[in-house]
This record gives structure tokens, C-alpha cells and sequence, in this order.
């Protein structure tokens, strides 16, 4: 995710980048502030430049404290503290040109139509599936919609996960029947004037008091949401509560994850930690 989060902002030296390299880490972090974030002035990033250590590790925790980062900058965090910084970055430049972008797809939608409708011609060209980057794309896509992926075959990478046939037609249904009808859904209720806008106040008006703990239930699930640190921002309400809550289903599974690792370490520690001793034998342990 960091590297896919760089190469989206065209980081110009992520050849050969390693987050756990202290200097790597150092000028990744210079580079977003100087040209994506720009916290300070010009004349203020002199201390994140800094060559001693002791200098640039005090300027880096007031640089992370000032962005509400909720990440400490210990040598062990760096990956995590930058990926973070490159979100908050991709959420930066989403706010810089979010008109443009909305303005750009609209006028797409007018020129071609819904891409519902476009024709077999008006579709982009497929890429060369056997390479490299496509597969492990589409193996992204697979990981990232719960699907299972097998191991490539003839890949550059040996452990590399292969996008399989079945794995593509269980990413398609995903894809077809969950995510892309809740997408519409949501389109459609942004829409001004729509049928979901207008359904909502009926409802209201036939059971008032049931739309009134609703609204006010979803008001206060959005307001604990928006104390919970995303980040990023879309520059958009609904698409941040979505954010966030995708951020907390994944520490859940984090913490899931580590239960069971501290249940193995423990039951491992019951053999190793507590030995028996047989006096007779003259020794500790078996």
C-alpha cells in the first residue's frame, strides 16, 4: 500500500525505497512536505533537513504532532508513520483538484453517455494480462474483496500471488452484485432531486417520530466517527464516514490477528518458561 500510495503521488526515487532505510525514510518525508502537504513555510522545513539525528528525530515528532498525526515516530513505526503521511497527502491533492475531477467525469458522462451504455468499441483497451504489474494488480483487487489468490506461475517473483481464472470470477460477482450496486445507490441518493431525496421526507411524514430517532441515531454514530483520526480527507462527509469505518474494521481485524498471536506465544511459553525438575536425574527440564 505505501509504494502504490508514492507511486500515485509520483514520488520521483522509489527504485530501490526502503521505509526501514532512516535516509530513505527522511527524504520521503521532506519530499511530501516540500511538494503534497506543506505544513510550514519555506523558511520552516529547514529542521526536517536536518543531517543530526537528534535534530531531525525532535523536528519530525513536532512535524507529526502539528498534522494531529496519531503515530509516534519510533524506528520500528517508520512504514506505518509514512504511509499515513502519504494518505494525508492523497487526501491534500483530492481536495486541491476534487472540482476538476468531478467536472472532468461529468463532461466524460455527457460526451459517451453512463459507461453502462457504452458499446464494446467504446471500451478502454484491455492491458497485457501476462504481465507482472497486471497480475499482481488484479491479485490486489482479489485480496482487497476477500478473495482467495494462488501463487504465480512463471512470475518474476516467486511467492507473487496470481490473479486464477476462479479467483477473477468470484472478484467479478463481488464486484457485481455488492460493490457496485451500493455505489450506484449512493450516486443516485447525492443526486439533486432524486427519488431517494424525495422518499426520505415521505417516510418522515408517515412516521415521524421512527425518522427522528433515526436521523438522530445516525447523527450521533457520524459525530463519534469524526473524532476518530482517518488521516486523510475526501473532501466529503459521506465518503470520510465510509473511510473511517472501512480504517476501523481493519484495526479490528489487527487486533483479532494479535490475539491469536499472543495465544500461541503463550501457549509456547508454557513449555519453555515453566520446565520440570526431576532431582533424581541430576538435571532441569526433559
Amino acid at each position: 500500500m505505501l509504494n502504490f500510495l508514492l507511486r500515485s503521488l509520483k514520488y520521483p526515487r522509489l527504485e530501490g525505497f526502503n521505509a526501514d532505510d532512516p535516509a530513505h525514510f527522511q527524504a520521503a518525508v521532506v519530499w511530501l512536505e516540500n511538494t503534497k502537504v506543506r505544513q510550514y513555510p519555506i523558511d520552516g522545513r529547514a529542521a526536517l533537513q536536518s543531517p543530526d539525528p537528534a535534530a531531525w528525530q525532535a523536528a519530525l515528532t513536532k512535524y507529526l504532532a502539528d498534522l494531529e498525526c496519531p503515530l509516534l515516530p519510533e524506528a520500528g513505526n517508520h512504514r506505518a508513520v509514512l504511509q499515513w503521511l502519504a494518505s494525508h497527502a492523497v487526501g491534500l491533492e483530492y481536495q486541491d483538484t476534487a472540482q476538476q475531477l468531478t467536472a472532468a467525469a461529468q463532461q466524460a458522462e455527457e460526451e459517451v453517455g453512463p459507461p453502462e451504455e457504452w458499446t464494446e468499441a467504446q471500451l478502454p483497451p484491455l492491458p497485457d494480462v501476462t504481465t507482472d504489474a497486471v497480475r499482481a494488480a488484479l491479485a490486489q483487487l482479489q485480496q482487497l474483496l476477500h478473495v482467495e489468490a494462488g501463487k504465480a506461475v512463471g512470475s518474476s517473483s516467486a511467492a507473487a500471488a496470481e490473479a486464477t481464472p476462479d479467483g477473477l470470477q468470484k472478484a467479478h460477482a463481488m464486484l457485481e452484485t455488492c460493490v457496485l450496486p451500493a455505489l450506484a445507490e449512493l450516486a443516485k441518493q447525492r443526486q439533486p432531486g432524486s427519488g431517494g431525496a424525495a422518499q426520505q421526507p415521505a417516510a418522515a411524514q408517515g412516521q415521524p417520530g421512527a425518522a427522528a430517532a433515526a436521523a438522530s441515531q445516525h447523527a450521533a454514530v457520524a459525530a463519534m466517527l469524526s473524532q476518530y483520526p482517518l488521516g486523510f480527507s475526501t473532501g466529503e462527509a459521506g465518503a470520510d464516514l465510509g473511510a473511517t469505518i472501512l480504517r476501523m474494521l481493519y484495526i479490528k481485524d489487527l487486533r483479532a490477528l494479535q490475539t491469536l498471536v499472543d495465544s500461541a506465544i503463550v501457549q509456547v511459553q508454557e513449555y519453555t518458561a515453566n520446565p520440570r525438575t526431576d532431582a533424581s536425574l541430576g538435571k532441569v527440564g526433559y
